[in-house]
């Protein structure tokens, strides 16, 4: 019985992560400027209701699972205080597997009463579903987190001037084990796209392109003598306060002369 509860467990954790957008998954570092866009609906709520659900109901969002394996489930529904992106209201429901005290998919324990901001996607297997992911940034108003999600929230209805391409060079061969590799490389980029063609240097290892329009771009690191060449990347703005957070982690060439080329990665 126990190793089948961890099957379960396992599965549906591969059925929340194939049904969340790429973006929503746990990916460290991602910024909410960037994140926010792959989520369909953000907004700010309360709880007004929470259905608990069996594994045998109809409404079951699991219905290609086989009946074994479906895990019981809840419709939360807040009332909608403020909507920045999706969905109006004036209420929304939320599809979450699991139940009080059981696996759940999403990582805020929702009460009644309790005031949350929200970011879901649709199903994809059914529109008309709104869930949410463990790896999604809403959570209870009030906790620190919360603050950080306002604060960029707030600057969406706010005028622009425009996206940002922003990150970090970093030397991959200098990296300790259990230490934070800091950008340190200073390479020269070149960025376009959208009628633009701009070129820095990234000064002790970080760079930053602002005042872009929304759009598709191509990012290009001149690599310094040394590391193995890098191919340019495709970044895309989607909004005019959006950005995407882009670092090269570089590594040595087999033929440079600098020791550290002859170590593994």
């Amino acid at each position: 019985m126990k190793r089948e509860r961890v099957s379960v467990l396992a599965l549906l954790a591969c059925i929340v992560s194939n049904a969340a957008p790429a973006s929503a998954l746990c990916v460290s570092g991602v910024p909410l400027c960037q994140s926010f866009w792959s989520y369909e609906t953000v907004f700010e709520g309360t709880v007004v209701r929470i259905d608990q659900k069996t594994a045998d109901d109809p409404a079951t969002p699991f219905k290609d699972m086989p009946e074994r394996f479906r895990p019981p489930f809840r419709i939360v529904t807040f009332e909608v205080l403020h909507s920045w992106r999706g969905d109006r209201g004036p209420r929304i429901g939320l599809t979450l597997a699991g139940g009080s005290g059981v696996w759940v998919e999403d990582s805020v324990d929702y009460v009644q009463g309790g005031h949350y901001l929200v970011f879901a996607y649709r199903v994809p297997a059914d529109s008309n579903i709104l869930s949410t992911s463990a790896c999604a940034p809403g959570t209870h108003v009030g906790s620190m987190d919360a603050t950080e999600i306002r604060a960029f929230l707030e600057t969406i209805s706010q005028p622009s001037s425009g996206g940002r391409v922003f990150g970090g060079v970093y030397d991959a061969s200098a990296q300790v084990p259990g230490q934070r590799l800091q950008p340190s490389v200073e390479a020269g980029l070149v960025l376009k796209g959208e009628g633009i063609d701009r070129a820095q240097t990234a000064a002790k290892g970080t760079f930053s392109f602002t005042g872009l329009k929304p759009g598709t771009y191509t990012l290009a690191i001149d690599v310094p003598p040394g590391f193995k060449p890098w191919d340019p990347v495709v970044v895309t703005i989607d909004d005019p306060h959006a950005c995407v957070a882009r670092s090269f982690y570089l590594h040595h060439s087999l033929n440079s002369h600098d020791p550290q080329a002859l170590r593994v990665f």
